[in-house]
């Protein structure tokens, strides 16, 4: 879905956060794989500077990683549209 369609479209949004709701228990429970480790460990020794991703899950960083850079944001943060206050996607699910 694109930020447009979800941003015009209640029913967009509202198709999002169903679809994202039934998926987030899976990709919660995610942990790094080997490959993780290896970039982190690349970067503690200097060798990579840092990760550009357009993973969505975190496991760079929960492996070390530090200089990450997300191109399509994080699922376990929510970001109000209106404030642009930041949630972590457990205190969201844990209100609604």
């Amino acid at each position: 879905m694109t930020f447009d369609a979800f941003m015009g479209s209640s029913a967009a949004q509202t198709r999002y956060w169903a679809r994202s709701f039934v998926g987030w228990s899976r990709i919660a429970q995610a942990v790094p794989n080997a490959g993780h480790y290896a970039i982190a460990k690349a970067e503690a020794e200097e060798r990579v500077i840092g990760v550009i991703t357009q993973n969505v899950d975190g496991l760079h960083q929960a492996a070390g990683s530090r200089a990450v850079e997300e191109l399509h944001g994080r699922l376990d943060r929510v970001i109000c549209m209106q404030c642009r206050a930041e949630f972590s996607r457990q205190h969201i699910d844990s209100v609604l």
